[in-house]
């Protein structure tokens, strides 16, 4: 691979990173400020989030967690921006770099989706339709909340998909360009006459 061009991509890739991280970080603050219709009353899903007799409590914590996981992704997509404008990086350490970040990512992208997935299981503790409704449920009702707020949750849900294919194709972009690397080592030292 050509050097320049990999810089390129991995800036690319960082300010990629850092948009969507931000745009994350809106929609959760606007999901946070929706008004829902719970029991004949209006309230906040911030105020659901840390009412323990609507949610229980591990609903606040998945929230924070997804926050700092989608924190932690802009860092990765500054890094990333970091690396790309630097020039004294070698080849074989930029493309270390690329395989531990790509794996990072990966392992960070499965975390956040388990964390997205939890929240959207937590049982609510109030009847609706004589069933306690799930977290989930309960954006994607049209009833009780408005249509934007299940489009933004699917963005974050969709966002994890595409930070889960851009881990492996770092990762694998990594592994490959240090192999590559490896095979040019090794037939210049085939190459190189033996010095008696």
């Amino acid at each position: 691979m050509q050097y320049k061009v990999v810089t390129k991509c991995v800036v690319g890739l960082g300010i990629i990173f850092v948009a969507l991280s931000a745009i994350e970080l809106v929609f959760m603050l606007l999901i946070a400020l929706t008004e829902v219709y719970i029991n004949g009353e209006m309230l906040l899903i911030q105020d659901l989030l840390l009412n323990q007799d609507l949610m229980p409590i591990e609903g606040i914590f998945l929230w924070i967690f997804i926050i700092m996981c989608i924190c932690i992704f802009m860092v990765i997509g500054l890094v990333f921006i970091i690396i790309g404008i630097k020039k004294n990086l070698d080849g074989p350490v930029l493309a270390k770099y690329l395989t531990i970040l790509g794996m990072f990512i990966l392992v960070l992208s499965f975390i956040k989706l388990e964390y997205i997935v939890l929240l959207g299981k937590s049982e609510l503790s109030f009847s609706m339709k004589n069933t306690l409704p799930k977290f989930q449920a309960l954006l994607f009702n049209n009833d009780l909340t408005p249509i934007p707020t299940a489009c933004m949750w699917i963005f974050l849900t969709a966002v994890v998909c595409s930070h889960l294919m851009a881990g492996l194709v770092v990762a694998a972009s990594g592994i490959n360009w240090t192999l590559e690397y490896e095979r040019q080592k090794e037939d210049i030292d085939v190459l190189k006459p033996t010095i008696k």
